[in-house]
């Protein structure tokens, strides 16, 4: 398998090969065609990073282990924390909610950041080794689905609604939860995957089949290609995962990254018809989304639902005009 070097890329929008210059801090590499950003130069990414995510680490403990919240009405006072709510709901009989909670809210962003320590430790040894590349993609996955900020933002809809009937006294653990939020968003700002997989070892180390050119490592100098030409013209594939361009030998089986180990794809079949249908399926399911209640609220002398609108309103009357803005954008 041939592979073009590192500061040679192609789009992954449009597929475009093109060189990626060397970067300063606050510069950003864009497509020649398409304009999507492909690289950004930052100041020392690894050990930045690394800083944020100790600290998201110590304050995600604290907030999952301290009140996130406490109410007080007619002179009964009770607080609960993130767990505590999660298991209140599992009691009451919603336990796919209480599941999804607990997954978004504590597990996710604690596989995201254990994983992010693991390799900002593993990368000190030289060469690094192969498998942080696999810890590196479990944790883009377990990012995406780490959502405290949703959670902050329903639990601030929540207390609008309830500040009539009770006193609400924001507890350690919500202000653990805001800096969480703000530490998570610092450590994906400044960190670079491209230095992580500068440094550790190829998951393919095996000399190459005989008739073959040999393989390329960062460093290695070749001419670029054809402005104008993209890579699976060209015959070359680009790692999802990693961003390595592979000369692949059959496009209907062109094998694995050697750098990262994972399945490469020339061409996904039928996109566009794919596409259209799931473009289709949204767009029935947001008039219902917004035209019906999505939460229900039941009190002693009365019963109401609401719609997505019917928050905003709420929350802007109320003079929570900045949350009605955000929930409207949002939603």
């Amino acid at each position: 398998m041939t592979l073009f070097p590192e500061h040679i890329a192609a789009c992954p929008d449009c597929d475009l090969m093109q060189r990626i210059p060397a970067l300063s801090s606050g510069e950003t590499a864009r497509c020649l065609r398409c304009g999507r950003s492909m690289a950004a130069g930052k100041t020392d990414p690894l050990n930045r990073t690394f800083a944020f995510a100790v600290a998201a680490a110590i304050v995600l403990i604290i907030a999952n282990v301290t009140p996130l919240m406490g109410l007080s009405a007619v002179g009964r006072h009770a607080s609960t924390t993130i767990l505590g709510g999660v298991l209140k709901m599992w009691q009451e009989g919603q336990g796919i909610t209480a599941a999804l909670v607990a997954f978004c809210t504590v597990v996710a962003p604690t596989i995201y950041i254990t994983f992010m320590l693991t390799i900002l430790i593993a990368l000190r040894k030289d060469p690094a080794p192969s498998w942080i590349g696999r810890l590196l993609r479990i944790s883009d996955v377990s990012r995406t689905w780490s959502m405290v900020e949703v959670m902050m933002l329903g639990i601030l809809v929540a207390l609008v609604k309830i500040a009539d009937l009770a006193t609400v006294i924001p507890g350690i653990g919500m202000f653990a939860v805001f800096a969480l939020i703000l530490l998570v968003a610092a450590m994906t700002v400044s960190f670079d995957p491209r230095e992580v997989w500068l440094r550790i070892r190829w998951a393919d180390e095996a000399a190459p089949p005989v008739g073959e050119e040999r393989s390329l490592r960062p460093g290695d100098d070749r001419a670029m290609p054809a402005e104008e030409r993209s890579a699976a013209r060209l015959g070359f594939v680009l790692c999802g995962a990693c961003g390595l361009l592979s000369k692949y030998a059959d496009p209907a089986e062109p094998g694995y990254c050697p750098r990262c180990g994972k399945a490469l794809e020339v061409r996904r079949r039928q996109t566009i018809q794919r596409t259209w249908a799931l473009l289709i399926a949204a767009a029935i399911c947001y008039i219902p989304a917004n035209l019906m209640p999505v939460m229900n609220t039941t009190m002693p002398a009365y019963a109401e639902k609401d719609t997505i609108m019917n928050g905003v309103i709420l929350l802007y009357t109320s003079g929570s005009w900045p949350l009605a803005l955000i929930v409207l954008i949002a939603s």
